[in-house]
């Protein structure tokens, strides 16, 4: 059923994640846990024909929050980076060149263009790289005018 492989590949591979690493920062007390909101942040607003998709990704936001209070006195930070549209295969099957839909998304970005899966490597690379950071949860868009986000705990 697509709504259990959405939550299967998005929610629970996440979950994982954090349960099966986090022992070990917290030993440590240091750490990075990343969680990419792989598909346009504006989902979590809402999307017709998205259900399973929108909450999925609503659900990595919440997680990210939870993680980061939870575990940001042990000195593990959670972050969250939320493209827009990127250039991917997937986006380009259900968004195809020249299409009206593809031209409304990418009429939103603040560059008029799509992304690309580097810009959205970078922003989460910027989290990733060790030392203290201010920041102990960033809900970072990649393309902050296209869908306002409610951002940042220091």
């Amino acid at each position: 059923m697509v709504r259990d492989q959405t939550f299967e590949i998005n929610a629970s591979s996440a979950m994982s994640c954090a349960q099966a690493l986090s022992p070990g920062m917290q030993a440590q007390r240091s750490g990075r846990i990343g969680n990419i909101v792989n598909i346009a942040s504006g989902v979590v607003l809402g999307m017709t024909k998205r259900n399973a998709h929108t909450a999925v990704k609503a659900l990595l936001l919440s997680f990210t929050r939870t993680w980061a209070l939870e575990l940001a006195d042990q000195g593990i930070t959670v972050n969250s980076v939320s493209p827009g549209p990127v250039d991917t295969d997937f986006f380009a099957s259900n968004n195809p060149l020249g299409s009206a839909i593809r031209q409304s998304k990418v009429d939103r970005t603040p560059r008029g263009r799509t992304g690309r899966p580097a810009d959205v490597a970078n922003a989460a690379g910027f989290f990733m790289q060790p030392g203290p950071k201010l920041l102990f949860v960033a809900l970072y868009p990649v393309f902050p005018r296209q869908y306002p986000v409610p951002c940042c705990y220091a």
